[in-house]
């Protein structure tokens, strides 16, 4: 990704706490281009346990759709 204006941090890293947090956009501010330090959001997100469960879930509806002969013309 080059020009992100968003990027959510998922799985292990939630636990980490809002120090992570800090020094991730200390370090990504340090490292990246004018236009992605001014307006990357760095965030936790808030699926939990189910991102697992809404991803796959994702997955077989798009899955699904994607085959128009499962479901008419």
């Amino acid at each position: 990704m080059y020009d992100p204006e968003m990027i959510i941090i998922h799985g292990l890293y939630t636990a980490a706490g809002d120090d992570f947090l800090k020094n991730l956009r200390e370090q990504v501010h340090s490292v990246s281009l004018v236009k992605i330090r001014k307006n990357v959001e760095i965030e936790y997100g808030q699926f939990g346990k189910e991102r697992g469960a809404v991803g796959g879930a994702a997955f077989v509806v798009a899955d699904y759709f994607s085959r128009k002969h499962l479901y008419g013309k």
